[in-house]
């Protein structure tokens, strides 16, 4: 039997038999693979072993069921019976369970709709996880009543305040409304207006001039790669997610530019990010040149996380009170300064990748004000380096170092 490792694109060419089934075998994990029948449905198998008797299991069709995930799967079940267990047994039991128990409504939730319509959804998945799930996973979401509710929110404001119960709240309303319409797992939300708790104010904190003179010096001694993050978080003015998610094969050195992909975009549109003298050597100062920029895997293979511990020890550093401050009021610094500086607020709009408004924002005018952003940054590039008492000549150039 030819075995060849599946790929995604494989399986979408993948041809109808003309009559009957045809099983392909994946050469990268032995018994697993897809089965297609004469009327096109593909669906993903797998042969294995339980008690010593040949089993053939399901895992789902396709595109239901990604590649990634039913190999998942696959694996999960043969750990489940090199433990002994049996994944035939744990299936009938899961369906058996009700339809709509909280804890299953979410997860599906967080796979069907949050992963597709918002790109911070491991935060969704989060507030679930430590929220809710304890409260209500076991509970019929049609048994949820607006009374419940109101003594979820008011836990959760006692022991995490005003923001993180409207935060809930925002997650819950959207997952009811989802079951609601899109599911018809109930027949009415228990969600009405009026629920958010009122007095949360928007955060307004802007670092001065003197506060960024003391972290820039505190973020070169945290090193690599926190002290180099938080330096082009200021100096591009991007989320926290877009620079965290910063690859190689993004950044143009030589056009000194880098292009963040939509889908990592919360406006879902590609941005053009213009890098400055300064973005360029912090840049130059990073150890490795491949995968995501940010990392601590040798191969740049993930990410970096564990972010506000980083910025509590780059605080520790500077061994003085400091009013408080979040990450996310380093990108309001950047917008108010450039503001400060004369830039108009349409470019700084643009330089913070907000997402157009209007008809012809949206879908007629597709100019990307390079000119206007690259300007922006670099007006901000010579203020941050007069903060750091240095001179723009002393700026090396990453075209140049590496």
């Amino acid at each position: 039997m030819v075995r060849k490792t599946l790929t995604a694109k494989a399986v979408d060419r993948v041809k109808t038999p003309v009559s009957g089934r045809v099983e392909h075998w994946d050469g990268a994990l032995p018994g697993f693979g897809l089965r297609v029948t004469d009327k096109g449905i593909k669906s993903w198998v797998q042969m294995v072993r339980i008690h010593g008797k040949q089993a053939r299991l399901t895992l789902g069709t396709y595109p239901d069921l990604s590649l990634g995930e039913a190999r998942d799967k696959a694996r999960a079940n043969r750990r489940a019976i090199e433990n002994g267990e049996d994944p035939r047994v744990a299936k009938l039991a899961a369906r058996e369970r009700p339809a709509d128990l909280f804890e299953d409504v979410a997860e599906l939730f967080v796979e069907r709709y949050a992963k597709k319509k918002n790109k911070g959804w491991k935060e969704t998945e989060r507030i679930f996880t430590k929220y809710v799930d304890p409260r209500w996973g076991h509970r019929r979401l049609s048994s949820i009543t607006r009374a419940d509710v109101v003594a979820l929110l008011d836990d959760i404001e006692d022991a995490n305040g005003l923001y993180m119960a409207n935060r809930v709240l925002a997650q819950v309303r959207k997952l009811f409304n989802w079951a609601l319409l899109e599911r018809a797992l109930i027949d009415s939300t228990p969600i009405v207006p009026g629920m958010a708790r009122s007095g949360e104010k928007k955060r307004d904190r802007v670092l001065g001039e003197n506060e960024i003179s003391e972290l820039l010096p505190a973020w070169n001694s945290l090193g690599y790669p926190f002290g180099q993050f938080f330096k082009l978080l200021l100096a591009t003015g991007q989320r926290r997610s877009e620079v965290a998610g910063m690859r190689w094969e993004h950044i143009d050195v030589e056009a000194q530019q880098w292009m963040i992909p939509g889908e990592h975009m919360k406006s879902g549109r590609p941005q053009l990010v213009p890098l400055s003298s300064l973005a360029l050597e912090i840049l130059s100062s990073i150890p490795t040149d491949q995968g995501y920029v940010f990392t601590t895997h040798a191969r740049g293979e993930r990410p970096i996380s564990g972010f506000t511990r980083a910025k509590e020890r780059s605080e520790k550093i500077i061994g003085e009170a400091m009013s408080a401050w979040v990450i996310h009021d380093l990108r309001r610094t950047a917008a108010t300064h450039m503001r400060r500086l004369g830039v108009f607020r349409e470019v700084i709009s643009a330089v913070l990748g907000h997402a157009p408004k209007g008809v012809t924002a949206e879908h007629y005018d597709m100019y990307d004000m390079l000119a206007e952003k690259t300007d922006a940054l670099d007006r901000w590039c010579r203020e941050l380096e007069r903060l750091m008492g240095r001179e723009r000549d002393n700026v090396v150039a990453l075209v140049d170092a590496r």
